[in-house]
Protein backbone atom coordinates (compact mmCIF):
# COMPACT_ATOMS: atom_id res chain seq x y z
CA UNK A 1 0.00 0.00 0.00
CA UNK A 2 1.13 3.66 -0.37
CA UNK A 3 1.32 3.89 3.29
CA UNK A 4 3.62 1.03 3.63
CA UNK A 5 5.94 2.24 0.54
CA UNK A 6 6.46 5.88 2.53
CA UNK A 7 8.73 6.35 5.05
CA UNK A 8 7.38 5.66 8.85
CA UNK A 9 8.59 9.51 9.31
CA UNK A 10 6.30 10.65 6.63
CA UNK A 11 3.59 7.80 6.65
CA UNK A 12 2.84 8.55 10.45
CA UNK A 13 4.16 12.55 10.45
CA UNK A 14 2.02 14.88 12.93
CA UNK A 15 4.00 17.98 11.51
CA UNK A 16 1.65 20.92 10.30
CA UNK A 17 4.26 22.45 7.71
CA UNK A 18 3.08 25.67 6.43
CA UNK A 19 5.14 28.97 4.91
CA UNK A 20 4.55 30.81 8.01
CA UNK A 21 5.04 28.02 10.98
CA UNK A 22 6.10 24.56 10.98
CA UNK A 23 4.48 22.72 14.32
CA UNK A 24 3.28 19.10 15.63
CA UNK A 25 -0.12 18.66 15.87
CA UNK A 26 0.64 15.98 19.18
CA UNK A 27 2.40 19.07 20.71
CA UNK A 28 -0.20 21.69 19.73
CA UNK A 29 -0.59 24.49 17.50
CA UNK A 30 1.88 27.45 18.62
CA UNK A 31 0.93 30.14 20.34
CA UNK A 32 0.28 33.44 18.29
CA UNK A 33 0.14 37.31 18.90
CA UNK A 34 -3.46 38.36 19.63
CA UNK A 35 -3.67 40.45 16.69
CA UNK A 36 -3.37 37.63 14.20
CA UNK A 37 -5.27 34.59 15.94
CA UNK A 38 -8.65 33.97 16.48
CA UNK A 39 -9.99 31.36 19.57
CA UNK A 40 -11.83 28.59 17.65
CA UNK A 41 -13.59 30.41 14.90
CA UNK A 42 -13.65 33.70 12.65
CA UNK A 43 -16.63 35.92 13.72
CA UNK A 44 -19.82 36.35 11.76
CA UNK A 45 -18.72 34.36 9.15
CA UNK A 46 -20.55 30.75 8.08
CA UNK A 47 -17.99 29.16 6.19
CA UNK A 48 -14.88 28.75 8.62
CA UNK A 49 -11.05 27.71 7.02
CA UNK A 50 -9.59 25.03 9.15
CA UNK A 51 -7.01 22.30 9.08
CA UNK A 52 -7.86 19.02 9.34
CA UNK A 53 -4.90 15.83 9.87
CA UNK A 54 -5.30 12.37 8.96
CA UNK A 55 -3.08 9.86 10.97
CA UNK A 56 -1.51 8.65 8.18
CA UNK A 57 -0.94 9.31 4.12
CA UNK A 58 -4.98 10.71 2.96
CA UNK A 59 -7.06 8.63 1.56
CA UNK A 60 -10.18 8.99 -0.96
CA UNK A 61 -12.02 7.49 1.40
CA UNK A 62 -11.19 9.92 4.08
CA UNK A 63 -11.47 12.94 1.96
CA UNK A 64 -15.07 11.85 0.98
CA UNK A 65 -15.60 11.46 5.25
CA UNK A 66 -14.84 14.99 5.54
CA UNK A 67 -16.97 16.04 3.04
CA UNK A 68 -19.66 14.44 3.93
CA UNK A 69 -19.45 16.60 7.21
CA UNK A 70 -20.61 19.54 5.12
CA UNK A 71 -16.88 21.12 4.40
CA UNK A 72 -15.26 22.29 1.10
CA UNK A 73 -11.63 20.81 0.54
CA UNK A 74 -9.54 23.80 -0.52
CA UNK A 75 -5.78 22.13 -0.87
CA UNK A 76 -3.57 19.64 0.86
CA UNK A 77 -1.17 20.72 3.51
CA UNK A 78 1.91 18.67 4.62
CA UNK A 79 1.97 16.51 6.59
CA UNK A 80 -1.46 14.08 5.77
CA UNK A 81 -3.85 17.42 6.46
CA UNK A 82 -5.99 19.02 4.38
CA UNK A 83 -7.00 23.15 4.30
CA UNK A 84 -10.49 22.95 4.08
CA UNK A 85 -13.39 25.65 4.25
CA UNK A 86 -16.43 24.00 6.80
CA UNK A 87 -20.06 25.63 7.94
CA UNK A 88 -19.76 26.75 11.52
CA UNK A 89 -22.00 24.60 12.81
CA UNK A 90 -20.86 21.26 11.21
CA UNK A 91 -16.53 22.17 12.75
CA UNK A 92 -17.12 19.47 15.55
CA UNK A 93 -18.06 16.76 13.00
CA UNK A 94 -14.79 16.83 12.21
CA UNK A 95 -13.15 15.85 14.89
CA UNK A 96 -15.54 12.37 14.90
CA UNK A 97 -14.48 11.64 11.47
CA UNK A 98 -12.43 8.34 11.83
CA UNK A 99 -8.45 8.63 11.30
CA UNK A 100 -8.60 12.41 12.03
CA UNK A 101 -6.23 13.16 14.59
CA UNK A 102 -6.28 17.10 14.68
CA UNK A 103 -8.21 19.84 13.17
CA UNK A 104 -7.45 23.80 14.09
CA UNK A 105 -8.64 27.19 13.19
CA UNK A 106 -6.11 28.30 9.65
CA UNK A 107 -4.82 31.08 11.88
CA UNK A 108 -4.98 34.58 10.02
CA UNK A 109 -0.78 34.46 10.98
CA UNK A 110 -0.75 31.51 8.90
CA UNK A 111 -1.76 33.82 5.62
CA UNK A 112 0.64 35.78 5.76
CA UNK A 113 4.01 35.53 3.32
CA UNK A 114 7.32 35.88 5.49
CA UNK A 115 8.31 38.59 2.96
CA UNK A 116 5.78 40.74 4.64
CA UNK A 117 7.31 39.99 8.33
CA UNK A 118 8.81 43.60 9.38
CA UNK A 119 7.72 45.61 6.69
CA UNK A 120 6.55 49.43 7.13
CA UNK A 121 5.23 51.67 4.78
CA UNK A 122 3.16 51.55 1.93
CA UNK A 123 3.32 48.19 -0.03
CA UNK A 124 1.78 46.88 -2.85
CA UNK A 125 -0.15 43.33 -1.85
CA UNK A 126 -1.61 40.47 -4.14
CA UNK A 127 -4.70 39.08 -1.62
CA UNK A 128 -6.11 36.16 -2.63
CA UNK A 129 -9.21 34.49 -1.24
CA UNK A 130 -10.79 31.41 -1.08
CA UNK A 131 -12.34 30.34 -4.60
CA UNK A 132 -16.12 30.78 -3.56
CA UNK A 133 -15.26 32.85 -1.13
CA UNK A 134 -16.35 37.06 -0.94
CA UNK A 135 -13.48 39.85 -1.41
CA UNK A 136 -16.48 42.15 -0.38
CA UNK A 137 -16.15 42.91 3.54
CA UNK A 138 -12.16 42.75 3.03
CA UNK A 139 -12.28 45.47 -0.24
CA UNK A 140 -14.61 47.55 2.58
CA UNK A 141 -11.55 47.19 4.78
CA UNK A 142 -9.34 48.74 2.29
CA UNK A 143 -11.47 51.36 1.12
CA UNK A 144 -11.68 52.38 5.12
CA UNK A 145 -7.89 52.15 4.93
CA UNK A 146 -7.69 54.36 2.11
CA UNK A 147 -5.96 51.55 -0.38
CA UNK A 148 -5.36 51.80 -3.47
CA UNK A 149 -6.92 49.51 -5.88
CA UNK A 150 -4.44 48.15 -8.92
CA UNK A 151 -6.42 45.05 -10.11
CA UNK A 152 -9.05 42.59 -9.41
CA UNK A 153 -9.69 38.91 -10.55
CA UNK A 154 -12.64 37.32 -9.84
CA UNK A 155 -13.41 34.13 -11.87
CA UNK A 156 -13.54 30.56 -11.88
CA UNK A 157 -9.79 30.51 -12.15
CA UNK A 158 -8.75 33.16 -9.59
CA UNK A 159 -10.29 35.57 -6.96
CA UNK A 160 -7.80 38.29 -6.02
CA UNK A 161 -7.54 41.47 -5.14
CA UNK A 162 -3.84 43.76 -5.62
CA UNK A 163 -3.85 46.92 -3.68
CA UNK A 164 -1.28 49.92 -2.56
CA UNK A 165 -2.09 50.17 1.68
CA UNK A 166 -0.06 51.01 4.37
CA UNK A 167 1.43 47.66 5.81
CA UNK A 168 0.10 48.28 8.92
CA UNK A 169 -3.67 47.24 7.69
CA UNK A 170 -2.29 43.50 6.88
CA UNK A 171 -3.22 42.58 10.42
CA UNK A 172 -6.66 43.27 9.60
CA UNK A 173 -6.70 41.60 6.46
CA UNK A 174 -5.37 38.46 7.32
CA UNK A 175 -8.73 38.45 9.98
CA UNK A 176 -10.94 38.26 7.28
CA UNK A 177 -12.21 35.00 7.00
CA UNK A 178 -12.34 34.96 2.93
CA UNK A 179 -8.61 35.66 2.64
CA UNK A 180 -6.42 32.93 1.84
CA UNK A 181 -3.14 34.32 1.30
CA UNK A 182 -1.82 37.82 1.26
CA UNK A 183 2.16 38.37 -0.46
CA UNK A 184 3.64 41.38 -1.36
CA UNK A 185 3.79 41.68 -5.30
CA UNK A 186 6.29 41.51 -7.54
CA UNK A 187 6.69 42.78 -11.04
CA UNK A 188 7.47 39.69 -13.48
CA UNK A 189 11.02 40.13 -15.25
CA UNK A 190 13.22 38.87 -18.19
CA UNK A 191 15.84 36.51 -16.26
CA UNK A 192 17.09 35.83 -19.79
CA UNK A 193 16.79 38.64 -21.95
CA UNK A 194 20.15 37.96 -24.12
CA UNK A 195 19.48 34.80 -25.84
CA UNK A 196 20.08 35.26 -30.02
CA UNK A 197 18.13 33.79 -32.55
CA UNK A 198 20.10 31.44 -34.82
CA UNK A 199 18.43 29.24 -37.76
CA UNK A 200 19.58 25.77 -38.75
CA UNK A 201 18.38 25.87 -42.76
CA UNK A 202 20.04 22.05 -42.70
CA UNK A 203 20.52 23.01 -46.35
CA UNK A 204 23.97 23.30 -47.04
CA UNK A 205 24.61 25.63 -44.38
CA UNK A 206 25.38 24.93 -40.79
CA UNK A 207 25.11 28.41 -38.46
CA UNK A 208 24.22 26.72 -35.27
CA UNK A 209 26.96 24.07 -35.08
CA UNK A 210 29.26 26.23 -36.83
CA UNK A 211 29.21 28.56 -33.35
CA UNK A 212 29.93 25.71 -31.49
CA UNK A 213 26.49 25.10 -30.60
CA UNK A 214 25.79 21.63 -29.64
CA UNK A 215 23.36 21.68 -26.75
CA UNK A 216 25.67 19.01 -25.01
CA UNK A 217 24.60 18.62 -20.98
CA UNK A 218 21.64 20.78 -21.71
CA UNK A 219 17.74 20.18 -21.83
CA UNK A 220 17.01 21.45 -25.40
CA UNK A 221 13.33 22.42 -26.40
CA UNK A 222 11.53 23.21 -29.50
CA UNK A 223 7.82 23.68 -29.69
CA UNK A 224 5.28 24.35 -32.60
CA UNK A 225 2.34 23.22 -34.23
CA UNK A 226 3.56 23.73 -38.16
CA UNK A 227 6.81 21.35 -38.00
CA UNK A 228 7.98 18.78 -40.56
CA UNK A 229 7.13 15.53 -38.68
CA UNK A 230 9.37 13.85 -40.98
CA UNK A 231 12.39 16.16 -41.16
CA UNK A 232 15.67 14.02 -39.89
CA UNK A 233 16.12 16.37 -36.85
CA UNK A 234 13.03 15.89 -35.47
CA UNK A 235 11.87 11.76 -36.55
CA UNK A 236 11.48 10.15 -32.99
CA UNK A 237 11.33 12.96 -31.04
CA UNK A 238 7.20 14.01 -31.81
CA UNK A 239 4.95 14.16 -29.44
CA UNK A 240 1.28 14.33 -30.95
CA UNK A 241 -1.18 15.93 -28.92
CA UNK A 242 -4.10 15.78 -31.37
CA UNK A 243 -3.18 13.18 -34.29
CA UNK A 244 -2.22 16.32 -36.24
CA UNK A 245 -0.74 18.66 -34.23
CA UNK A 246 2.59 17.22 -33.72
CA UNK A 247 4.66 19.13 -30.89
CA UNK A 248 8.43 18.64 -30.12
CA UNK A 249 9.17 17.10 -26.74
CA UNK A 250 12.17 17.87 -24.14
CA UNK A 251 15.46 16.19 -24.70
CA UNK A 252 18.18 16.06 -22.22
CA UNK A 253 21.24 15.65 -24.02
CA UNK A 254 24.33 14.02 -21.82
CA UNK A 255 27.98 15.42 -21.51
CA UNK A 256 28.96 11.74 -23.28
CA UNK A 257 27.09 12.22 -26.14
CA UNK A 258 27.99 14.81 -29.41
CA UNK A 259 25.21 16.77 -28.94
CA UNK A 260 21.53 16.69 -30.69
CA UNK A 261 23.13 19.56 -32.67
CA UNK A 262 26.62 17.76 -33.55
CA UNK A 263 28.27 17.36 -36.38
CA UNK A 264 27.05 13.62 -37.37
CA UNK A 265 27.37 11.51 -41.01
CA UNK A 266 24.73 13.39 -41.79
CA UNK A 267 24.98 16.03 -43.98
CA UNK A 268 22.05 18.12 -42.08
CA UNK A 269 24.81 18.24 -39.18
CA UNK A 270 22.74 16.37 -36.52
Amino acid sequence: SLHDALPISIASSTMIRLQKATFDTNIGAPMLPSAMSVPDIYPDTWLQPYIVQSDGPITDEWKTQITNTGAEIVSYIPDNALLVRIPRPDISQMSTVPRTTWAGVYQPAYKVSPQLDGIKGSVTLDINFFQQGTNGPTVRLLKNHNAEFLGVVNSNKANTVRVRVDASAISEIANQADVKWISLHSDPRLDNDSTVPLLQSGAGATPIYSYGITCVDEVVTVADSGIRANHQNFVGNIYTSSGNQPKIKANYVPPTSSGILGDTASPWHG
